[in-house]
């Protein structure tokens, strides 16, 4: 049997609620935890500075899946205070229901123009360890607040990386879907830096066009190219 995920240039990963993780995932800002077969790199996009990149890394368990931001080659970190620090942004569809979502995220940074959009934003800009969260409601966005949970922002005082933690069902997820697009931008500056799933620029917009069949058995793969489509599962 196959199930068939049509996704916005969709880099598809296949999780199952049987994984398990080469190692226990500690979200504490270093991600040397992060090896073995149950990781997968979702690619690296380069940094504002020559030379210097952000590789984002996803895996998952039964009940979370988790995402990591190296960031090690950079002298960068996620902040709210000016040039030189960064914010991050993710979107997730979670209804799984072509059309139905936001056009364009809470800040105006980015458009979507797919067949299945956005209905839940990450919004990783604040000081150490805090997010803003959005959600749409049909009409238009639903501001939910700041957080902790879950997330954990590099720093020189305690590592170079991020690390997050989501559970899709605390978001409103289905068990077997959940869609995400990722972006990075400079603090102060609405240029899109880095990006997963489309072209980085000045309020890009994240296309359409790709059907990707995922098989069964369910395994862990990394399929396609662009917007990144999480699939948990369950048998």
């Amino acid at each position: 049997m196959k199930k068939v995920c049509v996704c916005l240039f969709a880099i598809c990963l296949l999780f199952t609620a049987s994984q398990v993780l080469a190692g226990p995932i500690t979200i504490d800002a270093d991600m040397s935890d992060w090896t073995g077969s149950g990781i997968v790199d979702l690619g690296t996009q380069a940094a504002p500075a020559e030379g210097e990149s952000y590789t984002l890394k996803a895996t998952a368990d039964a009940s979370n899946v988790y995402f990591g931001m190296d960031r090690s080659t950079t002298e960068r970190y996620l902040d709210d205070i000016g040039w030189d620090t960064d914010s991050f942004f993710m979107a997730f569809d979670v209804d799984g229901v072509a059309g139905s979502g936001a056009i364009s995220d809470g800040y105006g940074r980015v458009n979507f123009g797919g067949t299945y959009l956005p209905d839940f934003f990450i919004y990783f800009a604040g000081g150490p360890h805090w997010y803003e969260t959005s959600s749409w409601n049909g009409s238009g966005m639903d501001w939910l607040g700041w957080t902790q949970d879950g997330a954990v922002y590099g720093n020189p005082g305690w590592g170079d990386d991020d690390e997050f933690a989501l559970n899709p069902a605390a978001i409103g997820g289905e068990d077997d879907e959940l869609r995400v697009w990722a972006w990075m931008t400079r603090e102060g500056n609405g240029w899109v830096e880095a990006a997963w799933g489309f072209e980085a620029g000045d309020a890009p917009t994240a296309g359409d066009g790709l059907a990707v069949t995922v098989p069964e058995p369910a395994t862990m793969a990394l399929l396609g190219l662009g917007s990144l489509a999480v699939l948990r599962r369950k048998k």
